[in-house]
C-alpha cells in the first residue's frame, strides 16, 4: 500500500506538513529520495518548479521564512515531484 501512495499519488496537506530544518528544495526532494533517486538528480529536479524551466529563487530558503502561499507552493511541488498519476 505504501508503494501506491509513494509512487502514484501526490498529497497536499491542509497544513502543508513541511519538514522542519529543511529548505524548500529539500522538502520538495523528500519523495524523490524515498524512491531512490540520486542526490544530484534530486536537487536538480527539486530546484526547478513543475512547468518552469528556471530554478526557483526561494529554493534555498527554510520553510519557516516563507509566507503561507509560498509554503503551499512548496507542498504542491512536493506532491508533484514524483510525477504521480
Amino acid at each position: 500500500m505504501y508503494r501506491l501512495r509513494r509512487d502514484q499519488i501526490g498529497f497536499v496537506f491542509q497544513r502543508f506538513h513541511l519538514i522542519r530544518g529543511l529548505t524548500a528544495c529539500e522538502n520538495v526532494g523528500v519523495p524523490l529520495v524515498l524512491r531512490g533517486m540520486q542526490p544530484r538528480a534530486v536537487r536538480q529536479r527539486a530546484m526547478t518548479p513543475p512547468g518552469s524551466g528556471r530554478p526557483d529563487e526561494k529554493a534555498n530558503v527554510h520553510w519557516c521564512n516563507l509566507s503561507a502561499g509560498q509554503c503551499q507552493r512548496v507542498a504542491l511541488a512536493r506532491a508533484l515531484a514524483n510525477d504521480p498519476n
